[in-house]
């Protein structure tokens, strides 16, 4: 972006003083795509898989309006990298000119020389880049005669240094950020255009990610958005601070961008990114992490590390959740399919499902993660126990499997240990759940599955399973689509069995069978439990009605097995 006199606008970010690519610019496409390209080259560059785009509303610090000279006010910027490990160890997938000193063996050869448009330089100070006069045609560059940097209705720039006489703040909207009065290559201001700044930039690295390579689904997670963003990236929700009130704002922060603002990925900083979170704080967002779509642990320099292995009780907590986690991927992933497909949300308000009971509209600290599972977090630090609304509806307690008739009430589930959470199965619902967690979700997707088959007061469920390669946008390798449907003890699997997997189905398990007590455990194989299988009963909860049955189930066609005994 320019300067009034044609050069370029310049701040001061993390890396030090920075310039501001013009995402109207009629070359930025080509610029971006071609910095991507070099930077990121497979042999040459650092190879990603992935991006995560911080500090793009655009920030801009610690040169404080009206920014006229980056350079002096770069002081600190960069920062000091932290020191070296003793002693240092290679960065796979890094070139050699990012390693640390004395780990690479070789020079890297010299990057690909760039066209006379690649540059920064070219594709910001090029004669086409310069203001279109004022009296041109066909711009429309908003109304005339406005203050771009006191405008008479101003916002409270939180980085506003201070407020004058007037009420003003002083710096204007523009202290932090790019000047307001900067303008486009199009004519447009940044007054204008401010918010759109996050998502165009995004945008443009998904689809550089997806020139550079082709095949493979690119992921972008981004701090800045605007609507429509979530068709092209995530969103993770900012510089959280580590307290509880941060822990409950999160719960909403998924809940809008998720179900409201169409973005499916999103998730907060757990444990908080500002201050230090406590061992009770940590272990409970750690916890609480795991059931949004996007989780990761972050934190500011300086304060308290909190990486969710260096804590006993944190790690137990983690390992617990991501566990479930992990069972679960295959359920988030169809309904991450069901989003991208229909729009229906991947995290749902209680009234989504439950839009006549008026007891749902205000609840916004529990929600359903996918169409079945109810999550209600632990939201205070010295809590025991957590107040559950649950609708006029059959549910079943995911720890133990036990029926619950929900009565338009909330129901208090005892959750003393920072590790637990209240977690609930909705009646009428079949789960493909993975048989036990992995280290890496490659190996997850070679084990079998388990369907968790929850039965409706009238006896009935109803689930689906959405499997591809996990990778690319084109499916060469086709899809699987299957509906399962369960009702009078016969479950039944329909649909498009177009992706090998190598795996099969090993385990049913029905909750609340009330003839559970009249069966008996028997691990021979080819006793006949199942009609049309030879199979067996290899766990029965007496209790809760809950019954698993080993099956042999392959995931390539339809199939019909009956549960009666």
């Amino acid at each position: 972006m320019l300067r009034d006199n044609g050069s370029i606008w310049k701040g001061v970010v993390w890396p030090g003083v920075t310039a501001f690519p013009d995402w109207f610019a009629e070359n930025v496409t080509r610029y971006w795509d071609n910095e991507f390209s070099v930077f990121f080259s497979a042999d040459d560059g650092v190879d990603i898989d992935g991006l995560w785009i911080d500090m793009n509303e655009p920030s801009n610090f610690p040169c404080l309006f009206p920014c006229d000279d980056p350079d002096l006010s770069a002081h600190g910027f960069p920062p000091e990298p932290p020191p070296l490990r003793s002693p240092p160890r290679q960065l796979p997938g890094f070139s050699c000119d990012f390693q640390p000193p004395g780990t690479c063996d070789r020079r890297a050869p010299d990057p690909p020389a760039r066209g006379p448009d690649a540059g920064p330089a070219a594709a910001l100070e090029r004669p086409s880049a310069h203001h279109p006069p004022p009296d041109e045609p066909g711009r429309r560059r908003g109304l005339p005669g406005r203050d771009l940097l006191y405008p008479r209705y101003a916002i409270r720039n939180a980085n506003s240094q201070q407020i004058d006489a007037a009420g003003r703040d002083h710096g204007g909207i523009s202290n932090g950020t790019v000047n307001t009065d900067v303008r486009h290559q199009n004519g447009l201001a940044m007054y204008d255009t401010h918010n759109l700044y996050g998502t165009m930039m995004s945008s443009a690295s998904r689809r550089a990610l997806l020139r550079r390579r082709p095949a493979a689904r690119p992921v972008v997670v981004t701090r800045s958005t605007f609507a429509g963003a979530g068709a092209h990236v995530g969103h993770w929700l900012g510089d959280n601070e580590s307290t509880w009130p941060h822990y409950r704002r999160s719960v909403a922060g998924v809940l809008a961008f998720a179900a409201l603002f169409q973005v499916p990925l999103v998730g907060a900083d757990v444990c908080g990114f500002a201050g230090d979170a406590d061992d009770v704080l940590c272990a409970r967002w750690a916890v609480l992490g795991a059931f949004q779509p996007f989780y990761r642990s972050h934190n500011d320099r300086g304060a308290r590390a909190q990486e969710l292995y260096r804590r006993p009780a944190v790690a137990a907590a983690a390992r617990r959740a991501a566990a479930w986690r992990h069972r679960l991927l295959d359920y988030l992933y169809t309904a991450l399919h069901a989003q991208a497909e229909t729009g229906t949300p991947l995290v749902q308000p209680v009234w989504f499902l439950y839009p006549h009971d008026r007891a749902t509209w205000p609840l916004d600290l529990q929600y359903f993660l996918g169409p079945s599972l109810l999550v209600a977090p632990v939201t205070t630090a010295a809590a025991a126990a957590v107040d559950v609304y649950l609708p006029e509806d059959v549910f079943y307690d995911w720890h133990t499997g036990a029926r619950v008739l929900g009565s338009g009430a909330p129901v208090r589930v005892p959750a003393a240990p920072p590790r637990d959470i209240a977690l609930f199965v909705r009646g009428g619902s079949v789960l493909p759940l993975r048989l036990g967690a992995a280290m890496t979700t490659a190996a997850l997707r070679t084990r079998d599955f388990e369907l968790l088959v929850a039965p409706d007061a009238e006896g009935r469920a109803r689930g689906a399973l959405y499997l591809d390669d996990g990778d690319g946008l084109v499916q060469r390798r086709g899809v699987t689509e299957v509906e399962f449907e369960y009702a009078d003890g016969v479950l039944t699997a329909s649909g498009a069995f177009g992706y090998e997997t190598g795996v099969k189905i090993a385990r049913v398990t029905v909750l609340g069978l009330e003839w559970a007590m009249d069966l008996e455990v028997d691990g021979s194989a080819g006793e006949a439990r199942l009609h049309g299988t030879e199979q067996r009963v290899v766990s029965v909860d007496e209790e809760t009605g809950s019954v698993s049955f080993a099956v042999q189930l392959a995931l390539t066609e339809e199939f019909r097995i009956e549960l009666l005994i």
